[in-house]
Formats: C-alpha cells, sequence, structure tokens
C-alpha cells in the first residue's frame, strides 16, 4: 500500500545544461524552477520523503531551502549529457538503502514541468493503485497527428515526406497518438530493480495531462511560453 512511508519523490536536477544554462534554477514567477516541483511532491498526500539528486551545491542549497532533503550529492560520472534517468534512480535507491532507508514506490520528477502540481501526481498515484500497476506515466496528446511529420532530402525535397493519400487527409482522420511529457513517472522500485527500465510492458498505464500542463523546459521559447501559462493560472485563482 502506498502512503506506508514507503514513497519517495525523487526529483533530478544536475547542473552543466547547454541550450538553457543553468535551468533548472532559474527564476520562475518569483521562485527557482525547481522549487515548483519541489512543492507539488510536497503537496501530495502520498509522497512520503522529497529527496532531489543533484551534483551541484548551489542546486542543493535552494532545493533544501525549499523543503526537500539532499542527502547526498550526485558523482560527476552521472551528471553528464549522457547518463540515463535510470542510472540516476539507482544511484539514489542504492546509496539510501545503505543508511536504512528502504522504499517500495518511486515518484520521478523532473524539475523542467513547473507546471505539473500535486493534484497531478495524486492523480497519478490513484491511478497506479488502483490499476495495481508496476508504472505510471503522464502523456500529453499530441495536437498534430504524426502522420503529417517525414524526413526532406538534403536538397528539401519532400518525395518521401508522406505516405500515398495522406497529403490530402484532414487531421480528424487519424488516430490520436500520445508524448511522454517527463512530468511524472511512478514506478514500483521491486519491479525497476529487477527490469532496470521504467515501462514494464503490459503493467505500465497512461495518466492523460493536458498539454498546457506539460510543458517540459528545455529552451528559452519553452520557458517564455511556461511563463504565459503560469501567469494565466495564478491569474485565474
Amino acid at each position: 500500500m502506498i502512503n506506508e512511508g514507503n514513497t519517495i519523490g525523487l526529483i533530478t536536477a544536475r547542473s552543466g545544461s547547454k541550450r538553457l544554462p543553468n535551468k533548472n534554477i532559474l527564476n520562475f514567477h518569483k521562485k527557482p524552477l525547481i522549487a515548483w516541483s519541489i512543492e507539488a511532491a510536497l503537496n501530495s498526500k502520498y509522497i512520503d520523503d522529497v529527496i532531489v539528486s543533484t551534483n551541484d551545491n548551489r542546486i542543493s542549497d535552494i532545493a533544501k531551502e525549499h523543503g526537500a532533503e539532499v542527502p547526498f550529492l550526485r558523482p560527476s560520472s552521472l551528471a553528464k549529457d549522457s547518463t540515463k534517468s535510470i542510472e540516476v534512480i539507482e544511484h539514489t535507491i542504492n546509496s539510501l538503502a545503505q543508511v536504512n532507508r528502504n522504499y517500495n514506490h518511486l515518484v520521478l520528477l523532473q524539475p523542467t514541468s513547473p507546471l505539473r502540481t500535486g493534484q497531478h501526481i495524486d492523480e497519478a498515484i490513484e491511478l497506479y493503485k488502483r490499476k495495481k500497476a508496476k508504472a505510471v506515466i503522464s502523456l500529453n496528446k499530441l495536437e498534430r497527428p504524426i502522420e503529417w511529420t517525414g524526413m526532406i532530402s538534403e536538397d528539401l525535397l519532400m518525395n518521401d515526406f508522406l505516405k500515398k493519400g495522406l497529403g490530402n487527409s484532414q487531421s480528424q482522420e487519424f488516430l490520436s497518438r500520445y508524448l511522454i511529457n517527463g512530468a511524472i513517472y511512478v514506478i514500483n522500485i521491486d519491479s525497476f530493480q529487477k527490469k532496470k527500465a521504467l515501462i514494464f510492458c503490459d503493467e505500465t498505464f497512461a495518466y492523460i495531462m493536458q498539454n498546457s500542463d506539460s510543458i517540459d523546459i528545455d529552451t528559452y521559447l519553452d520557458f517564455k511560453l511556461a511563463e504565459i501559462i503560469m501567469a494565466n493560472e495564478i491569474q485565474d485563482l
């Protein structure tokens, strides 16, 4: 059962972003960006401990100021562009286990999803409980059909861009497709340790979020768009 002191909220926030420098601690509506994810995790009814994994002392200090724990700094070998989330999760689980802190469930939250709230997290966890899932992952609906995407040649020719007959199709004629938005991963730790994966075939379920809540800040344009959406949401409160 969740909510018996056995659920960890993990926020991963390394330094070294190249496209948007220091993005995890940029000022976003009067708070460092990471603070919004910490606040969402703390507002969850089901998350017992909120941990930030980082390689950076400045991020660590900011995370602690906003209520998260940073029990250790992540080694530089796990703070590269090529580092995978599963490696960071495994390092966190193992490091906590060494000091007798063991958990059954983990909620992975990226700090670049500031529009994801505690309510979103709780709804995802409740789906996880209801389905007796091994994992629940947040998605949002694609606004345009993937059938309208394709490859172009070096000289910009579109011969192979659209499959035959699709050029005259309306968007309503295509099936809905969904994108993993990175905002929430709820996983069973035992299953994770066995599979070393975040998706477990038939036992993973989708938690659908609105597109407006699904922005993953990776560029300056993402950041400004998220600011506009957040400003409108605050105004509506």
